[in-house]
């Protein structure tokens, strides 16, 4: 019985819990030509209470983000036409979504990803697939420093 209830505690405590109410009113747009990434983002954004949108390329993504303003945006980088440095760089350039926080996702966890994307003016990366706990971490750390930048 006590292991029982230590499994169940240790298990409580591992489970990702949203930092303050963030994902109670926070839309996240999620950028991936991948159908399979899309469904697993998803399913994990609405798990940690996060409203959902998403795209299957750059362009349907930059035009999302200019008429809908989502709180944050998840960037793949490997996409056709154009990719997710680019897309970030476009962004980043659009006084509507300039404001807007970009965490560059990558299956690749090569640094050199991870620097373009903070030269094109992303606001953090993350490995794919995402781990709630880092994710919630970034996620916090960037709608903090956004809600006291538009107050």
């Amino acid at each position: 019985m006590r292991r029982l209830r230590q499994w169940f505690t240790k298990r409580e405590a591992s489970e990702p819990k949203l930092i303050s109410n963030y994902g109670k009113n926070a839309t996240v747009l999620v950028v991936d030509d991948s159908r399979t990434a899309l469904v697993s983002l998803n399913k994990l954004l609405r798990k940690l209470d996060f409203q959902c949108l998403t795209a299957t390329n750059a362009r349907d993504g930059i035009e999302m983000a200019k008429s809908l303003l989502p709180d944050l945006i998840l960037m793949d980088v490997v996409m056709p036409e154009i990719n997710g440095f680019q897309a970030t760089r476009l962004l980043r350039n659009l006084p509507e979504t300039a404001h807007i926080p970009i965490i560059i996702i990558s299956g690749n966890k090569m640094q050199t990803e991870e620097f373009w994307g903070e030269k094109m003016g992303a606001n953090g990366f993350l490995p794919k697939p995402l781990d709630p706990h880092n994710f919630l971490e970034l996620v916090a750390e960037l709608l903090k420093t956004e809600k006291r930048a538009v107050s």
